[in-house]
């Protein structure tokens, strides 16, 4: 009998271990998950500004529910002068490495343009921005050369950037 006491005792314990772990994250997602959206907003907003610079304009994003583009979030149309240049797509992805969402911009004329890292939890995620987008963004890489160190998040960024590019090709250009 005394055995099955401590079993007992055993499951009643390791139970109450189990549930208030599960309480304090509840708590703990409750309590972050504004905030979590309010800087994601506030990253996206920074690179809206860093895609076409400070004299461009957007509109609202727009969503994009597409399976076939199943990376793409939405877009936000994209004018200087109220000239359209283009759309910049928010995309996100992940590999065994980490995740990524990024924006980046596509021209009218379908071309990737600059590309911003909103979240970058890859392994070597500072290697990716040193070696790949970093150099890209100021055309001292190809698009295409991904052999940075951080080969996997390279390739990772380049599939979002070119399902944002091939959507807006699919969809008859820029605007």
């Amino acid at each position: 009998m005394s055995n099955a006491k401590k079993y007992i005792l055993t499951s009643v314990t390791l139970g109450a271990i189990a549930s208030s772990s599960a309480l304090l994250i509840g708590l703990a997602n409750l309590i972050t998950k504004d905030q979590i959206k309010k800087n994601e907003a506030a990253q996206t907003r920074a690179g809206l500004a860093q895609i076409y610079g400070s004299n461009a304009t957007y509109g609202d994003a727009v969503a994009i529910n597409d399976k076939n583009y199943s990376h793409l979030i939405c877009y936000y149309p994209a004018s200087i002068d109220n000239d359209p240049v283009g759309n910049v797509f928010k995309a996100s992805g992940k590999n065994e490495y980490g995740d990524i969402t990024l924006l980046v911009g596509v021209s009218t004329n379908n071309e990737a343009g600059q590309i911003y890292l909103i979240t970058n939890t890859q392994s070597y995620a500072s290697t990716l921005v040193n070696n790949y987008v970093g150099p890209y963004n100021n055309g001292r890489v190809e698009f295409d050369d991904v052999s940075c160190g951080a080969t996997h998040g390279a390739e990772l960024v380049r599939d979002l950037v070119l399902e944002a590019v091939n959507w807006s090709i699919a969809q008859g250009g820029g605007n």
